[in-house]
């Protein structure tokens, strides 16, 4: 029996409903169409959730449905010769391309998924928040913990599902999930960069937040808002430098670079160049015929470069911020999002690319549970992928939910592995399947000190890591733990073991410049303890609940 239209989303369907195949009485063609097209968007909404789409929806029917949807219900409009013109001068024509498209596919699917998970991260990132320059402060301290400080020596292009979901990223590819997490809040921002890829120079660059207080900025190579005290004894910058006053205190910006920073001088800043970070999806007319159509659903999926019906676009609206600082600004798109996106989606099967996405991926395949085939007496590995569940909840603010099932990863690795016989170990299929289960261990643990630090149980962070130190001392995070750890080790007021963390950091680790910023912080006289620089009417973080 055929599945009706929008049911396609998962293998199997349930029998049609007879008013559905029959009609009801005195409904009409139209409300029967009107009451389809609500149907198609709302299961193709369904499948489109991080904690569903690749694990329980499947992707090429998730974007039939919405295909089926724009088809029979959407509206696109055609971009116009004038914004054609100008599209051509701000972006490359692979944007152009992706932006004039006229169908959905797994890329715009996708696109979605990663807003809506952006946006629960923001609402449970910024609860009791009271502004956005709290708010702001607060996804940048998400970013930082949640995706480390990690270069990809395999150049692979990734989205920013996958960044998440891997939890490491380059300094680059933070300020990206940075820009889209802030765009949930209807917040714009740009990077402010120095001296173009071709000039043989290293590009030098910023964060900008704008805010209607100010335009913020965030150094992303020190892995900290920009302070507003060179010498400052602070620990955690509740308020970050404003463009403003670095124009008028140039050291601002100069004694980081003296620590080895890559933001700009302040006095190369007077000819900046303005990247928005965005992917082109972002404005195409796909997206905002199914934008209008979101009603009730906060989340943000189109926002338009140029100026629309709906209000201004960003290039408006930003250039109306920064021309108090610069009487010609200079703006255009940055092509990261735009080149790791489709990148990502041009990789072909059985690459080199393709190889090593899925190595990255198998830890979140565990645990495996073996079955045997009662007809052929073959075994294989069926993947429960609760350790892909678990990182989303932690992502999705279920701190308790993600490390209790974190947990029971850990104790299933060690289950396993305490069953195998010493010939069971010379078997290269078990040595693979224990192989899952150690890397999704290994990150589980690891995961578990980072969601208590967001829980602000910082003693039992402290003993997490402590703990992975000792069980894996060449893990596959030990990059990140001494970093971390020493900055949790600081806040506890606990200074002699947080120098000792570190000093601990090498030459070549890419924490070796944000744990000079630290170890400059601690050299302060009078310097503040963490935990009594908290205003007294901030309001806790809180954890997201069944009920949110």
């Amino acid at each position: 029996m055929a599945c009706l239209a929008g049911a396609i989303l998962i293998a199997g369907c349930d029998p049609p409903n007879p008013e559905d195949v029959l009609g009801v009485p005195g409904e009409t063609s139209e409300s029967r169409s009107a009451k389809n097209c609500q149907d198609n968007l709302k299961n193709a909404l369904s499948s489109l959730a991080p904690d569903r789409l690749e694990l329980s929806a499947d992707v090429e029917s998730t974007v039939d449905v919405l295909n089926r949807w724009l088809t029979d219900c959407g509206s696109q409009e055609q971009i116009s010769p004038e914004d054609l013109q100008q599209l051509e001068r701000l972006s490359s024509p692979a944007m152009r391309n992706n932006l004039l498209r006229r169908r959905f596919n797994q890329r715009d699917a996708n696109f979605v998924r990663n807003a809506i998970l952006c946006h629960q991260i923001v609402e449970q990132a910024t609860i009791g928040a009271r502004n956005d320059l709290e708010r702001t402060v607060r996804l940048f301290e998400y970013v930082v913990r949640n995706v480390v400080l990690t270069p990809d020596t395999q150049a692979l292009p990734l989205t920013l599902y996958e960044i998440l979901l891997f939890g490491r990223g380059s300094a680059d590819q933070q300020a990206w999930l940075f820009s889209e997490l802030l765009r949930q809040l209807r917040l714009d921002s740009a990077l402010l960069e120095t001296n173009s890829a071709d000039s043989g120079q290293p590009v030098d660059w910023v964060f900008a937040a704008f805010l209607d207080e100010g335009t913020y900025l965030f150094d992303f190579h020190l892995q900290i808002p920009v302070p507003g005290d060179p010498q400052t004894g602070n620990f955690e910058i509740r308020t970050p430098v404003t463009l403003s006053q670095v124009f008028e205190r140039p050291e601002l910006l100069n004694s980081l670079r003296e620590l080895g920073s890559h933001v700009p001088a302040a006095d190369a800043l007077k000819s900046a160049e303005i990247r928005i970070l965005a992917e082109s999806t972002h404005w195409s007319p796909r997206m905002k015929a199914l934008n209008s159509q979101l009603v009730g659903e906060k989340f943000l999926i189109f926002d338009g470069l140029l100026d629309h019906e709906g209000g201004e676009g960003a290039l408006s609206r930003i250039k109306t911020v920064v021309q108090k600082y610069w009487e010609q600004p200079r703006i255009s798109v940055s092509n990261l999002p735009e080149r790791q996106s489709r990148e990502f989606w041009e990789i072909e099967d059985n690459s080199s690319k393709a190889q090593a996405l899925i190595v990255r991926k198998d830890p979140f395949s565990a645990p495996l549970e073996i079955t045997t085939d009662s007809t052929t007496n073959e075994s294989r590995a069926v993947p429960t992928q609760q350790q892909w569940s678990s990182r989303l909840a932690q992502l999705q603010g279920n701190f308790s939910e993600a490390v209790r099932s974190y947990g029971m990863i850990r104790l299933d690795e060690k289950k396993k592995s305490s069953a195998m016989s010493e010939q069971d170990l010379k078997n290269p299929l078990v040595q693979a399947f224990l192989r899952t289960h150690q890397s999704a261990a290994q990150d589980a643990h690891f995961w578990v000190a980072v969601s208590q630090l967001d829980l602000d149980d910082f003693e039992e962070a402290s003993d997490t890591f402590a703990d992975y130190q000792t069980r894996f001392p060449q893990g596959r995070w030990s990059d990140a733990l001494p970093y971390l750890w020493g900055m949790n080790e600081f806040r506890l007021g606990h200074a002699e073991k947080a120098r000792e963390l570190l000093e601990s950091i090498g030459e070549t680790s890419q924490f070796q410049l944000p744990a000079r910023f630290l170890l400059k912080v601690m050299e302060q006289p009078n310097v503040e303890n963490p935990a009594e620089q908290k205003s007294d009417t901030e309001q806790p973080k809180s954890e997201k609940t069944e009920e949110s």
